[in-house]
């Protein structure tokens, strides 16, 4: 789907890093000009706010109530028809996005997991809304609560969680530890959102 594409008078989800805090605001979407989208100004303490070209995110419910994500979109603020909007300009088209709880992106990267007691090096293999799993070497038990975290070259990420499961992989002896989050993750939501995404373009290419 083409930013483009998306119906006037609709609401909008912006996502934007300022300062490495992730940010997220709603809008509403005022017109469709060429390729560009302009929404209703995003406000802060009664100011416009300025994102000074950085790239942001966004999420739109489409007509068949089916979520669609961009990422990479240039925003800005802008003066058409003697109004002040923000515009934003997406490089590549919008993929859907699975919103399930039940949804699990892979991450396979080295993290950490900490119960109150000690810290553990993992491989967390996939995170979800509801939740994440990990690799480790060492013997965790079932109902403890856990912090485990994790970076990619953006962001540090955590989830606080508590395992619920565990098994063993049969051809090394490591144990894969599934955990349950009910906890809301804007952060977790945001790198499933992105990697989605990028897995959606790496197809279609």
């Amino acid at each position: 789907m083409k930013l483009s594409e998306v119906e006037v008078g609709k609401k909008i989800q912006v996502i934007v890093v300022l300062d490495e805090k992730r940010l997220e605001f709603e809008s509403i979407i005022a017109a469709v000009v060429d390729q560009s989208v302009l929404i209703e100004p995003i406000m802060n303490d009664d100011k416009t706010v300025g994102f000074n070209n950085h790239e942001a995110a966004a999420i739109y419910i489409a007509e068949d109530n089916k979520p669609y994500a961009w990422s990479g979109i240039e925003i800005k603020l802008v003066r058409y028809q003697e109004q002040i909007y923000h515009q934003l300009v997406a490089k590549t088209q919008g993929a859907p996005f699975n919103r399930r709880r039940a949804y699990r992106q892979y991450v396979g990267m080295e993290g950490m997991v900490n119960d109150l007691h000690k810290n553990y090096k993992v491989i967390v293999k996939d995170v979800s809304i509801g939740g994440c799993s990990f690799v480790c070497n060492d013997e965790l038990e079932i109902g403890h609560n856990v912090l485990v975290s994790f970076s990619d070259d953006k962001e540090n990420y955590s989830i606080r969680c508590t395992i619920v499961r565990k098994y063993v992989i049969e051809e090394n002896g490591k144990t894969v530890y599934g955990c349950a989050s009910h906890v809301a993750n804007r952060k977790i939501e945001h790198f499933i959102m992105e990697h989605q995404i990028i897995d959606m373009q790496r197809r279609n290419s």
